[in-house]
């Protein structure tokens, strides 16, 4: 297989991208958390495809960032902070790991810096 140095998805429209945010929300936090809740690799696409669908539509931009605070969202805080109760290794994490599987864990959510903090100093 030959190295591909930067991959595209093609959607034809934001109506596309939102059925796949949607999609990857439900799957993420509608259910048990499983090897996908906290992945870095569906992270990462999540805040991109977010990024897409709110530079799609300028006037819903600063609605898209409000909604992507994750304290906006209780019901999701709280998923996180009950799974991280469970998560072995947490006291041998150094913060830098932490800090990003915390992060990883909201995506596209975004923890504010007191959240995250908060969430760190979490003892398992």
């Amino acid at each position: 297989m030959t190295a591909v140095q930067h991959w595209n998805l093609r959607l034809d429209g934001p109506d596309q991208a939102l059925a796949l945010h949607r999609m990857l929300m439900d799957r993420k936090f509608d259910g048990p958390p499983d090897v996908f809740f906290g992945s870095p690799f569906i992270a990462v696409v999540q805040h991109r495809l977010l990024d897409m669908i709110a530079e799609a539509d300028p006037a819903k931009e600063q609605d898209w960032h409000r909604w992507r605070q994750a304290e906006h969202h209780p019901h999701r805080v709280k998923q996180v902070r009950n799974y991280l109760q469970g998560v072995k290794g947490w006291p041998t994490m150094t913060a830098d790991t932490r800090r990003q599987f915390v992060r990883d864990l909201f995506a596209p959510l975004l923890p504010s810096e007191d959240l995250l903090e908060e969430l760190m100093g979490h003892e398992s």
